[in-house]
């Protein structure tokens, strides 16, 4: 047991001494890591619902529960973006606001002067 977390903090001290040497490196790699986890994600998705176009002649009922449960994974990755898109419209919402307080604020107006 001991022989595992001595491992596991070399392997900790390895990963952390790499960062402070490359973060740039790093936070490409790890940015390659994102886009490809979303690809994998993605293609899974995207298979599901060609297999489904692929499937025999079915009843009309049976038909449109596979057209319905195919748009609904599709809405579902609307909505995971919209929200992102909202996420990021509140941001920068924030933003604005925070600098229209910062023109207002009197310490500015002093500096201003």
């Amino acid at each position: 047991m001991d022989d595992i977390e001595q491992q596991c903090e070399d392997a900790v001290f390895v990963l952390c001494d790499a960062r402070e040497r490359y973060p740039l490196r790093c936070a490409d790699e790890f940015q390659k890591s994102i886009k490809l986890k979303n690809e994998i994600n993605m293609l899974k998705i995207f298979q599901r619902s060609t297999v489904m176009n692929e499937l025999p002649i079915l009843e009309q009922t049976e038909r449109l529960n596979l057209e319905f449960n195919e748009n609904e994974m599709c809405f579902d990755h609307l909505d995971s973006k919209l929200q992102n898109i909202i996420n990021k419209l509140d941001n920068l919402k924030a933003v604005v606001e925070q600098i229209e307080r910062e023109k207002t604020c009197w310490i500015n107006k002093l500096l201003e002067s």
